[in-house]
């Protein structure tokens, strides 16, 4: 089954839907769309993650979302849709929203993370709009009790935040979260610590970079975008590099640790894509010819191409 989240900030691209296509047969199915509610449709999307969010055993689909107006209002929801158990695995049958949280408009992560109190669920989100880095988690046995889920707001400073990764970033056994702020004059990749209480305590934020310059400074435009770790084929263990789409900065970038010190946050910055204009979308990854080196796959929308570079370290 493949997931598509469709729409944009950009006129006549705002109307969104969540649609899935059936890929397990000779013949693709579909497409089905999930988001059958008509004020659904005043939505544009993004991500989705699968998980069993109600715990009745099949996987919802779990999104963010985001509207905007012309005259500049935008808003922004976490949601859920809810797998049908009637008719289950029927993907002509309605799907249920569930509101999780307001302010969170474009990408998120799903872990679990420790506290005081045991291993906590927890999903933490960007609002491009909103300006603000959440995490929220939930105290019950799963997220379908609101008097459960709580909130708070990780970072509100550097911007307009576009993505997330939970990744363990230095090597400490400890997951961090590798984000990205998108704009024209505040734009950053940062690593924050997560705190042994993620619900009180301070997210320590470094800075990796943080003088993206854009090419497009019309509604939408900005730089960087999407973060990711990545790995050598030869190196499972130790601090991992960082794939980066500097979206309308017409780049592609590899950073890399420069030692494998736990404490040192400094890294080595590598252009290996400039095409001087245009935008550079989300990298993907995978090594599809099996010689054990991963493919990168950069897209160049402007120039209607994709670069392929085989990634040997």
């Amino acid at each position: 089954m493949v997931s598509v989240a469709g729409g944009f900030l950009v006129p006549f691209k705002t109307k969104g839907t969540i649609t899935l296509f059936n890929t397990s047969g000779d013949t693709m199915k579909g497409p089905y769309e999930i988001t059958t509610g008509h004020s659904d449709h005043d939505w544009f999307y993004h991500r989705v993650k699968w998980v069993d969010m109600n715990g009745d055993g099949a996987k919802d689909a779990v999104t963010c979302r985001a509207k905007t107006s012309v005259f500049g209002g935008s808003s922004g929801q976490l949601v859920w849709y809810e797998h049908p158990t009637l008719f289950r695995d029927n993907f002509l049958y309605p799907w249920t929203v569930h509101v999780i949280g307001e302010d969170s408009d474009t990408f998120f992560d799903i872990t679990s993370l420790s506290s005081p109190d045991g291993m906590l669920p927890c999903i933490i989100t960007t609002g491009y709009f909103s300006n603000k880095l959440k995490i929220y988690w939930t105290t019950g046995s799963n997220w379908s009790n609101l008097d459960m889920v709580h909130s708070r707001i990780i970072d509100s400073s550097i911007g307009h935040v576009f993505d997330v990764q939970v990744a363990d970033l230095n090597d400490d056994g400890r997951v961090d979260l590798l984000v990205t702020a998108n704009g024209i004059s505040q734009t950053g990749l940062y690593i924050y610590e997560i705190p042994t209480d993620f619900r009180t305590g301070t997210f320590t934020r470094h800075v990796l970079k943080s003088d993206f310059h854009s090419h497009n400074i019309l509604p939408g435009g900005g730089a960087p975008g999407s973060a990711q770790i990545i790995r050598s084929s030869t190196t499972s263990v130790g601090k991992p590099m960082i794939l980066l789409s500097g979206d309308d900065d017409s780049r592609a970038y590899l950073f890399s640790p420069v030692n494998t010190s736990s404490s040192d946050w400094s890294y080595r910055m590598d252009i290996f894509l400039d095409m001087h204009s245009g935008t550079i979308g989300g990298i993907a990854y995978s090594d599809v010819d099996n010689d054990g080196f991963p493919e990168l796959f950069v897209p160049a929308y402007s120039s209607n191409s994709v670069y392929v570079y085989t990634f040997k370290q």
